[in-house]
């Protein structure tokens, strides 16, 4: 079974447990420590990134944590499995 990284949803959230293939957010662990002060592997123990702050580090970028509506959490969910996608469909 390949190595998977944990989404973390709110508590109260009644879906099965979601992952992430860890090869495809393993090259960003630089990116997941400075945003969270913590590597991949401790992030993971703890319970992994929300859909919004795995797409900063997927993307390389800052985290920032103003307030957001459900309409942003469903916009975050989407952009990352595509990054995943496309990560499996590049040339």
């Amino acid at each position: 079974m390949r190595k998977r990284f944990p989404v973390l949803h709110n508590l109260g959230h009644r879906g099965e447990k979601e992952y992430i293939p860890w090869e495809v957010i393993a090259p960003h662990e630089a990116q997941a420590y400075k945003n969270h002060g913590q590597s991949l592997e401790r992030l993971a123990a703890r319970g992994g990134l929300s859909y919004r702050e795995m797409y900063a580090v997927l993307r390389d970028k800052d985290f920032d944590s103003w307030n957001r509506s459900d309409f942003e959490d469903i916009f975050y969910e989407f952009a990352v499995l595509r990054i995943v996608r496309d990560f499996y469909t590049r040339d």
